[in-house]
């Protein structure tokens, strides 16, 4: 039994481990000026277009939310690098041709603007969603901004930083759209680009695993641990 707690320690270090490795190299990799000269640009320069329907409603618009449709996703929606799959809201085709003028695609990375400010997620296939409350969709130019790029500048590089700084609001921290792209961002080469972020998806999805594998192999363990530990500390009565 006493073998079981240095395991579970074991478990834990590796899973805290991992997580400052990934940190370590999106900050070393996402840092500017490491192979080249890097020009640097006003994110607005960057992108084709952002997509802002933060205070939109359907009886804005004239309409009301349906039982199915299309999909309405919101800041809510946006935890650890991905929309999540909980439904809140949806709207008709005719809302969403009012809503969605220029719709989503692969490549967009959504931006959350506040509550809370700077979550982000990459739109890696086709979607019909339609973008609410506090939430950006940010488009870049392909043929100077890599899309997976911009998702980990936004997560971990010098933009977030600037972002959190150009937030504002004394309860509720956020980020007006022409304060948004004014961040400044030091791009590399597009291939470099992609390479970066490619091996930041690479730690990030190891560190995604471990996160779920090593909490589930450590739980085990504790209840290993609890039924040795009762099993040894219960003992019959002895007879009267």
């Amino acid at each position: 039994m006493t073998c079981l707690l240095p395991v579970a320690l074991k478990l834990e270090a590796e899973l805290e481990a991992r997580r400052r490795q990934y940190e370590h190299y999106s900050h070393k990799l996402l840092s500017p000026g490491l192979v080249e000269t890097e020009p640097s640009f006003l994110l607005g320069e960057v992108l084709t277009s952002v997509i802002d329907h933060r205070g939109k409603t359907p009886k804005k618009l004239g309409g009301d939310w349906t039982v199915g449709g299309h999909r309405v996703i919101s800041a809510i929606n946006i935890k650890n690098g991905r929309v999540d799959a909980n439904n809140h809201h949806y709207i008709s085709e005719a809302m969403y041709a009012k809503w969605m003028p220029t719709p989503l695609q692969v490549g967009d990375v959504l931006l959350t603007s506040e509550a809370p400010l700077g979550s982000v997620a990459f739109i890696d296939s086709p979607v019909d969603w339609a973008i609410g409350q506090r939430l950006f969709a940010l488009r870049p130019d392909p043929s100077r901004l890599d899309g997976r790029y911009l998702f980990h500048l936004l997560r971990a590089g010098a933009p977030r930083a600037e972002l959190l700084a150009r937030s504002t609001g004394s309860t509720v921290s956020g980020i007006r759209q022409s304060e948004l792209v004014k961040i400044r961002v030091a791009l590399p080469s597009l291939e470099r680009q992609i390479a970066i972020a490619r091996t930041l998806e690479q730690f990030g999805s190891l560190s995604a695993a471990l996160s779920i594998s090593l909490p589930a192999e450590l739980a085990a363990r504790r209840k290993q641990y609890e039924y040795y530990r009762d099993k040894l500390l219960t003992f019959e009565e002895a007879p009267a």
